[in-house]
């Protein structure tokens, strides 16, 4: 089954704002659904790829000031950001 897209918003929509310094890597937390279902795993680790900070990354910092959520319901999966103060 192909993913079916209900809403996009772009990044200006999104507005990612917060104190996020650069070089800081976000800390990602998932919904424990994403272990269940083959598909899912298939998502996990595809957020993982795409929004994770290489290990040893030169221009990496040594902290988290933000987390990235993600957690699935009603079959959709739902992205938040918070920031760490």
């Amino acid at each position: 089954m192909p993913p079916h897209t209900l809403t996009v918003h772009t990044l200006d929509e999104l507005k990612l704002t917060g104190n996020c310094l650069k070089g800081s890597r976000p800390l990602l937390s998932f919904d424990p659904t994403f272990d269940k279902e083959p598909h899912y795993r298939l998502l996990k680790e595809l957020f993982i790829q795409v929004f994770s900070t290489p290990r040893y990354h030169p221009k990496s910092q040594p902290f988290v000031d933000h987390i990235f959520t993600f957690t699935i319901t009603d079959n959709r999966v739902w992205f938040r950001n918070y920031q760490v103060s």
